[in-house]
């Protein structure tokens, strides 16, 4: 684990949609979302957190479990940034996730 930084407001963390498979250690979600993550890194100067990706999570298991998953991926990744708030930039599936997260 990495050493927290505390000084950071803002960090933007990707949500991938449901076709977004992981292929060892590089996933489709992560080529997909790559221009866009370092054009919001280069002109926002906010750090941008690797994409959580549904399918990972058990997507077809229930919702609120599915939801709770998303949630502790969430907090795993953002970690890293104890005061910062959390933006979400999201596609599909990862952005009903995004949405249940924010509202509960």
């Amino acid at each position: 684990m990495s050493e927290a930084n505390y000084n950071v407001n803002y960090v933007i963390q990707l949500a991938a949609g449901i076709a977004n498979i992981g292929l060892g250690p590089v996933s489709t979600a992560k080529v997909h979302f790559a221009p866009l993550s370092y054009a919001l890194e280069k002109q926002l100067h906010v750090p941008v957190l690797e994409p959580i990706i549904p399918k990972a999570l058990g997507v077809f298991g229930p919702t609120k479990a599915m939801a709770k998953k998303f949630d502790e991926a969430v907090r795993q990744s953002t970690e890293q940034y104890p005061n910062a708030r959390v933006l979400f930039v999201a596609h599909s599936l990862g952005g009903l996730l995004s949405r249940e997260h924010v509202l509960t």
